[in-house]
């Protein structure tokens, strides 16, 4: 399998940028410390659940009431553990690609599908937006699903109860432009600049309330770029929401099914 030089470069970049940087990443003491966090908060919701289990024999809507909450639990540290998995690849320049044919909107639904109960959970609500005749790409459609999944989780971990969530898929050209806005907490143009790199401390408490590895992010920017695109994050201050845009280049007639390993 050959691989592309240029997305081979932009491997590279993100490795030594986005996942060791060692001046501003935080301790492997923080970093545990924030995983163990991450770890047990849905652990112990599944504990809950688990323990109340037996009070449902008798009451139908407890037992499906419960049976979301440990699925909901389950699907969060699904995706915390694939997270770190492909972090880990990554940097060791061993993450596999597998292209073939694939519809952008179907990605973006079935990512949105995904992240719905927690966006319930979090009491608010989304928008999806696709317009237009589909629209058809060479991708990895689990990976291309992971990216768009954690930017949703992201905007609904940091938008306040009552908030809303807008996402987009309209085409510019050759390249599928994907949009998602939310009107929550906001991020000063530092955070902005910073918001694909490894948190610092005041990265964690201003941006990060209650912990967050921050993996989330940069791996959805290398992923993108592994598929030849590019995305960026705005923001007009704290308080004032957030937009993540996400371009990626669309299929052409003479383009072939292929996988790389870069």
């Amino acid at each position: 399998m050959n691989a592309n030089p240029a997305l081979t470069d932009a491997s590279s970049f993100n490795v030594a940028s986005c996942f060791s940087d060692a001046n501003t990443a935080p301790s492997i003491d923080d970093r545990l410390a924030i995983l163990g966090h991450e770890i047990r908060n849905p652990l112990s919701a599944l504990s809950f659940a688990l323990e109340a289990w037996p009070s449902t024999k008798d009451d139908p809507q407890l037992a499906d009431d419960l049976l979301k909450l440990m699925r909901r639990q389950v699907t969060q540290l699904t995706r915390l553990c694939n997270d770190l998995l492909d972090a880990g690849k990554i940097a060791q320049g061993k993450l596999s690609i597998c292209r073939c044919a694939l519809s952008v909107g179907q990605v973006v639904q079935d990512a949105c599908e995904e992240i719905r109960p927690f966006i319930a959970q979090r009491g608010l609500t989304m928008t999806v937006s696709i317009a237009g005749a589909p629209l058809s790409l060479l991708g990895d459609e689990s990976k291309l699903t992971q990216v768009f999944a954690n930017l949703l989780h992201n905007a609904a971990k940091f938008t306040d109860r009552n908030g809303h969530l807008q996402i987009s898929l309209e085409k510019d050209c050759d390249t599928a432009v994907v949009i998602l806005r939310d009107n929550g907490c906001g991020m000063c143009v530092d955070q902005v600049q910073a918001v694909f790199r490894p948190p610092t401390a005041s990265v964690n408490r201003s941006r990060r309330p209650g912990g967050g590895l921050g993996i989330g992010l940069r791996l959805a920017k290398s992923i993108v770029e592994l598929h030849g695109g590019s995305i960026e994050a705005f923001s007009k201050g704290t308080g004032r929401g957030s937009t993540f845009v996400v371009r990626l280049p669309l299929a052409d007639a003479t383009s072939r099914s292929s996988a790389y390993m870069v």
